[in-house]
């Protein structure tokens, strides 16, 4: 990267969340302002049992010691049972042994402190529970006394000032705020493992704070999921998706965020993550949205088609793909890294038809259509497309004007796929002819009266037919992410011997 580009990254501002851009920046690097202290109490919580207690973590930071099945997966029930069926089902999609998470004997609740304590100089974490309650129980709350019973191992248990007090009418036994959102303070722990540092961002599923892993010496990402059992599910997905893109790629080589744990705390599903940079959207917000020089964003491009043919050899469908959730891996490199797995599935395990961002959205699903990976690939154009011009390039206020852009440039979907909508008499006629409604401003769109030539009058015929592949509007015929790294746009900064060239991050064309 030049010099002067460092100085632009060490410029850039966290997000701002009441942007009209609904995605969170899950993994964003940049802190913000220290969490609020608020004081709560606490009663013993409600737990579900579908997820592990961190007696135990499950850690994703080396390869892999499971022997994970790649293809068999079952579906999740989160109906209460015991803690080793819970685990066997969710799991068996890895062939994980619920032993695995099994917690060490507990410790009698009434354990009383040793005459002989120890100087708290010197006593060295990771500590356990019995040296915790005897040595250090003046530092422990009086739900964490009987909590930390179910831990084997005490890394961190949190400043005095900064602990959640017992409310007994409150929202998760006062852990919780009336959104079901977990009440972070700083300095506290997590799981006696983590420090919470700083928030980095919220959104609907929950939040993402910033925190170190007194364990890792390490600081890391936590995505702490809403108290409610719809999340709790959704996050069940989320899991199963990382965990399977995990194994696929043990190397770390497709650059897909790394999942390092997850774990139940206090009735909240919580996703430890590496810690990346900031994303493209900010990127480009701070390039005043002057877009990006072409050969970062090919750069950009060979690696998202790196990670989407990972997510299509495992049939795994992101539904989410956008700026907002393409991380730079540091602030000083162009190594990017596909984040934020929240709205993913399986190709054979579709959950949700209303998905995508909605400037992001592929036709198919607009109209209704059993969708595929391909949704990704149009995703995919749309954001190369904002990459370059610094502006997204369908920006309808409703789901019908986003159809009537598409149309206007990409013309009208074929019969075949007309025939496969579960919408078509919301967005045609019975003659199948598009009901054009004029937009905002009063103008009528037209189909196919636009083109990317127009658009771009002055961009190179390879990169216009590369944009032109990835939004073919018909999801069987579009591009696919092998194709498309392999076509001549792509392929153009690659020399002969198949070494591609450093590629010189600049960020104005």
């Amino acid at each position: 990267m030049e010099p002067s580009t460092s100085k632009i990254f060490k410029s850039m501002r966290p997000v701002t969340f009441n942007s009209p851009r609904s995605s969170v920046n899950l993994l964003k690097k940049k802190r913000i302002e220290p969490i609020r202290i608020s004081k709560a109490s606490s009663n013993d919580p409600k737990v579900d049992n579908f997820y592990p207690k961190v007696g135990r973590f499950q850690n994703f930071e080396s390869k892999p010691k499971y022997d994970f099945s790649a293809t068999a997966r079952a579906p999740l029930n989160l109906n209460p049972r015991p803690l080793q069926q819970k685990l066997n089902k969710a799991s068996s999609a890895r062939n994980i042994s619920a032993s695995d998470f099994k917690y060490p004997h507990a410790l009698s609740s009434s354990l009383k402190p040793t005459v002989n304590l120890i100087p708290k100089s010197e006593i060295h974490f990771p500590i356990t529970p019995k040296i915790a309650l005897t040595q250090l129980i003046d530092e422990l709350s009086d739900f964490e006394k009987r909590e930390v019973l179910e831990y084997a191992e005490i890394y961190y248990l949190g400043k005095n000032n900064c602990k959640i007090m017992r409310i007994e009418d409150g929202h998760n036994n006062g852990y919780d705020n009336d959104h079901s959102d977990y009440l972070l303070i700083k300095g506290d722990h997590i799981a006696y493992r983590y420090e919470v540092i700083s928030m980095l961002g919220k959104g609907s599923f929950g939040q993402v704070c910033l925190c170190f892993d007194h364990k890792r010496q390490e600081q890391v990402a936590i995505k702490l999921i809403k108290n409610k059992k719809r999340f709790h599910h959704q996050a069940a997905i989320e899991i199963k998706v990382l965990r399977a893109l995990l194994e696929n790629d043990p190397n770390d080589k497709s650059n897909i965020v790394r999942m390092k744990n997850f774990f139940l705390f206090r009735s909240h599903v919580c996703l430890v993550f590496e810690l990346l940079s900031i994303n493209l959207y900010d990127l480009l917000k701070n390039n005043k949205f002057e877009g990006l020089s072409i050969n970062l964003i090919r750069n950009f491009a060979s690696q998202i088609l790196s990670a989407l043919i990972c997510t299509k050899k495992l049939n795994i469908v992101h539904c989410d793909l956008k700026p907002e959730n393409i991380l730079l891996k540091t602030d000083s490199k162009s190594v990017i890294k596909v984040c934020d797995f929240g709205s993913s599935c399986f190709g054979d395990e579709i959950v949700y038809t209303y998905i995508q961002s909605r400037y992001y959205r592929s036709p198919e699903i607009i109209l209704g259509i059993p969708y595929t990976p391909a949704i990704d690939m149009w995703s995919f154009g749309c954001m190369i497309y904002e990459l370059y011009t610094g502006r997204p390039l369908f920006t309808g206020e409703s789901e019908h004007e986003q159809l009537i852009l598409i149309m206007e440039l990409c013309g009208i979907p074929s019969d075949s796929m007309l025939n496969q909508s579960a919408k078509i008499s919301k967005f045609f006629d019975e003659e199948r002819n598009p009901k054009i409604v004029p937009d905002r401003h009063g103008n009528i769109r037209q189909p196919k009266t636009r083109s990317l030539i127009d658009i771009l009058p002055q961009t190179s015929s390879c990169f216009i037919d590369f944009l032109t592949r990835c939004l073919e509007i018909d999801p069987d015929i579009r591009i696919t992410p092998a194709e498309a790294l392999q076509h001549p746009w792509i392929l153009e900064n690659i020399p002969h011997n198949g070494i591609r060239r450093k590629t010189t991050v600049l960020l104005k064309r």
